[in-house]
């Protein structure tokens, strides 16, 4: 409900198992002034690393994931290709989440579905929102496994994402450290 505060426009948000490891500016988030970037992405290296450890978890959040998308793609007649909207931080614009809430009530969208980034991503297409898209701001170690296969493997540290992104989310979910390193 920060829409109704009318403190900015648009605001980023970051989750509390994220942090970012280098410096950011205001052309990281906008275009313009007018217009944000929005994470917007085909999710390839969640899926990357999924379809070759999957085999490791009791789920399929390939299938979970795709669901829901299509559950809330079809809420709001939308077609084509399924994106993923994460990770945090998330660029948002007051007007969809007060186009939302007006529209469609947020607490009754998200006794549907709980999940807040999908229900913006594709609000923001519905109600056909200005925006860029663009790939992961953070990288994200979403399971230990992955977090593993990083450290062990491959021989990762912090400094070898720095290229590409401006900081990391250390899921929460399974007890993650707080930095990569």
């Amino acid at each position: 409900m920060f829409y109704k505060t009318k403190i900015s426009r648009f605001y980023v948000s970051i989750d509390s198992d994220s942090y970012f490891f280098k410096d950011f500016y205001k052309k990281d988030f906008l275009v313009n002034d007018d217009v944000p970037y929005m994470v917007m992405h085909a999710n390839e290296s969640f899926y990357n690393f999924w379809d070759r450890y999957s085999y490791k978890f009791p789920y399929d959040a390939r299938k979970t994931h795709e669901e829901e998308y299509l559950s809330i793609k079809k809420f709001f007649g939308n077609s084509g290709k399924i994106y993923d909207f994460s990770p945090s931080p998330f660029i948002w614009d007051t007007k969809v989440w007060e186009w939302l809430d007006t529209e469609y009530g947020i607490p009754q969208l998200f006794n549907k579905h709980c999940n807040e980034l999908k229900w913006y991503g594709e609000g923001a297409i519905a109600m056909g929102a200005s925006f860029y898209p663009c790939g992961p701001l953070f990288a994200c170690m979403h399971y230990k496994e992955q977090y593993k296969l990083y450290k062990e493997k491959l021989d990762y540290s912090e400094k070898h994402f720095h290229p590409q992104y401006l900081g990391m989310v250390m899921q929460s979910n399974w007890n993650a450290p707080l930095k990569f390193d």
